[in-house]
């Protein structure tokens, strides 16, 4: 097996975007995709000694490029409590 490490990372960060995004108006959310987070871990954790080739190399761009997502996520979370919360007061 082949080890997609940015197919990883955009699951990854697609998880919690949605998850910060839609948290004020599905609070169980967050548990569901801690769950689901920590699922991932042990699955990809396994395949990666078990099942995994030796990876191609890559630099830090990767990272780099995903660590933009990563600090989006507080302000897409507040965005979208303030999005629900005048959406049902209105």
């Amino acid at each position: 097996m082949e080890l997609e490490m940015y197919e990883k990372y955009s699951n990854i960060v697609n998880i919690l975007l949605v998850t910060a995004f839609y948290a004020s108006l599905f609070p169980l959310g967050l548990l569901i995709s801690a769950v689901g987070l920590s699922l991932v871990f042990w699955i990809e954790k396994y395949l990666f000694t078990h099942r995994y080739r030796k990876p191609p190399r890559i630099g830090p761009s990767l990272n780099s490029a995903m660590m933009v997502y990563f600090k989006c996520i507080p302000f897409l979370m507040a965005s979208g409590n303030l999005i629900f919360h005048i959406l049902n007061y209105d």
